[in-house]
């Protein structure tokens, strides 16, 4: 079994057994490792960039989950069969545009933000007292800052939507 990490047009980067694999020539000869989407991607026909263009402009505003729902459907109609997880693969590890870069990266953040709130305070079963536990709660201030950051970018600007 092997997992993708990336994926070019004649070279692809995966993991089998635990170890990464970078040459072409090691790579399993099956085909079952490329990425319909990026395959898709550059044939300059209208539906493939109507997709382009939905991964990018939605992913601001659209849950990931539907985005991935829909894009799998439009998929299945072209007749180039993909599972959301697949499409959910190609938008986190394949895509490089810079708008899905900064949404993978909010995301990110976002989880980092609820992790750390949750786990900032403690309370103590036994006594009934709250602390705050200082390492998490300075992680969730970093990424609280960061995030703030990120969402100061154009890409996030009302305007741009």
């Amino acid at each position: 079994m092997y997992e993708i990490y990336l994926y070019f047009e004649h070279c692809a980067v995966f993991k089998t057994n635990n170890v990464f694999i970078m040459d072409i020539d090691e790579c399993p000869n099956d085909n079952s490792y490329k990425c319909k989407l990026c395959q898709y991607y550059g044939n300059g026909d209208v539906i493939s960039k109507k997709i382009k263009a939905y991964l990018v402009s939605s992913l601001i505003n659209v849950d990931r989950e539907e985005v991935c729902r829909q894009v799998s459907d439009e998929m299945n109609v072209q007749q180039l069969p993909m599972t959301t997880d697949e499409v959910r693969t190609h938008i986190e590890s394949h895509m490089q545009h810079k708008d899905v870069i900064l949404s993978n990266v909010v995301r990110d953040l976002q989880n980092i933000v609820k992790i750390g709130a949750r786990n900032s305070i403690y309370e103590c079963p036994e006594t009934n007292l709250k602390t705050i536990d200082v390492k998490s709660i300075s992680i969730y201030l970093k990424a609280v800052d960061s995030l703030d950051k990120v969402l100061k970018n154009d890409t996030f600007r009302l305007d741009n939507r």
